[in-house]
């Protein structure tokens, strides 16, 4: 999710932050982020990741043509995370 602060701008514009969601890393033991969601009109434009620690910023992906926001509840990812085949490659 890297992006450029130029290439970000015109989904940030007019924009104004509507939830973050604190996620935990799977590959790095005691690391979180932030995915907080940027919106202009109720409609989401922008999506920013912010270290968990001190929300120092980290990247930024432009949105377009996303009536709604792509990402899904702690729940809901749990769920998914259940029904998953997991192939850990040692038979």
């Amino acid at each position: 999710m890297r992006s450029t602060p130029a290439a970000a701008s015109p989904a940030l514009q007019g924009t104004h932050a509507v939830g973050g969601h604190l996620v935990q890393r799977l590959d790095r033991r005691d690391n979180f982020y932030y995915l907080i969601e940027m919106h202009r009109n109720g409609i989401p434009t922008a999506i920013l990741q912010a270290a968990g620690l001190d929300g120092t910023f980290h990247a930024a992906l432009s949105l377009a043509n996303v009536p709604r926001s792509p990402v899904i509840s702690a729940a809901d990812a749990t769920a998914e995370a259940r029904r998953a085949v997991i192939d850990r490659g040692d038979g």
